[in-house]
């Protein structure tokens, strides 16, 4: 379980680095849909640590848009 924790905390983190690395160059559409990735993935990080027992949960930067 630690290892799928990992890799969706790493997904969140690509997005994260790719989304403000793409601010300046991207169109508002792709940006859209980066946003909306970044969401699925915090989403499904937060759903996985929540079923964990005992964990506490870290998802960093809000959802919303930041």
């Amino acid at each position: 379980m630690n290892k799928q924790l990992n890799l969706m905390r790493a997904e969140v983190v690509f997005w994260r680095e790719t989304i403000s690395q793409a601010t300046a160059t991207a169109s508002a559409e792709e940006l859209e849909r980066m946003h909306q990735a970044l969401i699925l993935a915090q989403n499904k990080l937060l759903a996985t640590e929540i079923t964990r027992p005992s964990i506490t949960t870290d998802c960093g930067i809000s959802v919303a848009y930041h």
